[in-house]
């Protein structure tokens, strides 16, 4: 059974809502094994997973991530989609730069794929 990475976060600069959603998709200070229930961290979560985690069926590509959203997100216009959905990586990336380079399993078998090394 793989494990799944520990993330190193630094919580200062976010909203208590931030807070939450990154802690959803977290447990124990490792990515969650399986997506969460909550659509907002479900989303942050399976963005997070497409990089780190380290269960193949992760590392497809997660096109339908936005299936998980809210209603209040399919209500509203492209742009504030866009927005929406870029506030959310944010706190995915945040997830994703607090796990060491050498856990990024889903980006190292994408590389190999693509013919990185």
């Amino acid at each position: 059974m793989s494990r799944m990475p520990q993330v190193n976060l630094n919580f200062d600069s976010l909203s208590d809502d931030h807070k939450s959603l990154i802690n959803m998709a977290l447990n124990k200070g490792k990515l969650r094994a399986t997506k969460p229930k909550d659509g907002r961290a479900a989303y942050v979560w399976r963005m997070a997973a497409f990089i780190v985690s380290p269960k193949p069926q992760h590392h497809c590509m997660p096109v339908m991530a936005d299936f998980d959203l809210p209603e209040e997100y399919w209500t509203l216009d492209f742009n504030s989609k866009k927005s929406y959905r870029d506030e959310l990586q944010t706190l995915a990336d945040i997830i994703i730069d607090g796990v060491s380079k050498e856990q990024h399993y889903g980006a190292l078998r994408w590389a190999r794929a693509m013919g990185a090394f």
